[in-house]
């Protein structure tokens, strides 16, 4: 079996690249023939396993003179917006993207491609390549983007229903893409998403003197930091750390620092980490807060879980099927009610005050119940995240394929 893997941004950086890298990585245990087709800068590189076959579209380049096209507005690197290419830059993205696919596939004649997020590449990969069957992998961006970039959206809309299947993290979200792409019931399967369980386990030890809380991911508006800042100025308990983790624009980064310095706490920007860096901090900390008004299914937060910290989330759709029942009715996770949606991962102003009360209250209950040693015993734990490893992923995605092929 011959695999193709297709990826408009960069691997490893953010949900969909890791999920690329730990899909090819996974499939290279079972000795599938594989190639890669990614966005990236032109000075970078990425290791793939041995013999994976990997043919890279470079940006800022003469032919790409404009940094990698990202799927959310925000990325933890320099990027280009799709709302902001004219169209001479799709031309170009397009060129510059066909001829490195047309390479992969004469090259490795794959059986199958796929293609990450349910957006324009994995529409024009389709119509390029028609034979070969398609399997999208969405990742919660793609509904964000028929927002933000109407013209694009109407270009994925009218070539999406010759995707030959669709990978869905949650019912909720297959719900909404088949309404959003009108497109049937048979397109679709729920795959949800995977965790590496090598580099995230439980190894912690009890009664800190100092209660350590994380913070992971992007950041920015949309992923609730602002207010959770707003949240941690309100919190009178002594003798906590916040470590916030990831990358965003200069403003956001200078907002956050200034804000940093209001509050009492200890507070930490660590910047964006490798993964290998991320757990061995998850495994220090104690409670992983996630206040993002929007997501997929938060890979991140079962990272956290599966080393052993408590959790503070926001009571997003589908999250509570995704960690289960009895985790859920936990004392070891507090969920935080959203305020109003503007737009799909924008909260009205006027209801911010409210959401940040309920968030310090949640950050607030959890801290006593760390003190009191309220953490997940480690059956819990392995209960919730073992169902999300990324060998069971691959084997879902396997199945799949073999019906395609």
């Amino acid at each position: 079996m011959k695999i193709l893997h297709v990826l408009a941004q960069k691997p490893g950086m953010t949900g969909s690249g890791i999920y690329l890298q730990s899909v090819v990585n996974e499939a290279a245990k079972k000795n599938y023939e594989q190639a890669v087709v990614m966005g990236i800068h032109k000075d970078e590189s990425f290791d793939f396993p041995q013999n994976v076959k990997v043919f890279p579209v470079l940006f800022e380049t003469e032919e790409l003179p404009f940094s990698v096209v990202g799927m959310s507005n925000i990325m933890p690197y320099e990027s280009t917006r799709y709302c902001d290419m004219n169209d001479e830059m799709i031309s170009c993205w397009k060129k510059a993207f066909g001829r490195q696919i047309e390479r992969a596939v004469n090259n490795l004649k794959p059986d199958v491609i796929l293609s990450h997020h349910l957006w324009m590449l994995s529409v024009f990969v389709k119509e390029r390549f028609p034979q070969i069957p398609v399997i999208a992998i969405t990742h919660g961006t793609g509904l964000r983007q028929m927002e933000f970039a109407e013209e694009m959206g109407k270009y994925v809309r009218s070539g999406c229903d010759k995707i030959d299947l669709i990978l869905c993290l949650n019912e909720i979200q297959k719900q909404k893409l088949k309404e959003k792409y009108s497109l049937p019931e048979e397109k679709f399967v729920i795959t949800g998403t995977g965790y590496d369980s090598d580099i995230f386990y439980l190894n912690r030890k009890l009664k800190p003197e100092t209660v350590r809380m994380v913070y992971a991911g992007k950041l920015s508006r949309t992923k609730g930091v602002f207010s959770l800042m707003n949240a941690l100025h309100k919190i009178k308990i002594e003798n906590i750390l916040m470590n916030f983790i990831g990358s965003s624009g200069k403003h956001n980064t200078v907002e956050l620092l200034e804000k940093s310095a209001e509050t009492f706490h200890s507070i930490i920007f660590s910047g964006a980490l490798p993964q290998t860096t991320l757990a061995k901090i998850f495994r220090k900390s104690d409670l992983f807060i996630l206040p993002s008004f929007y997501e997929g299914l938060p890979l991140v937060l079962i990272e956290a879980i599966a080393c052993g910290m408590n959790v503070v989330v926001n009571d997003l759709p589908g999250l509570r099927e995704f960690l289960g029942e009895e985790y859920c009715e936990s004392p070891y996770v507090s969920f935080v009610t959203l305020p109003r949606m503007k737009s799909i991962d924008e909260p009205y102003k006027t209801d911010l005050a409210k959401f940040e009360a309920l968030l310090k209250t949640a950050i607030e209950t959890q801290i006593y119940h760390i003190a009191e040693h309220q953490i997940a015993p480690r059956n819990l734990i392995e209960k919730t995240v073992g169902r999300w490893t990324w060998s069971k992923l691959f084997n879902k995605i396997e199945t799949q394929i073999n019906k395609l092929v």
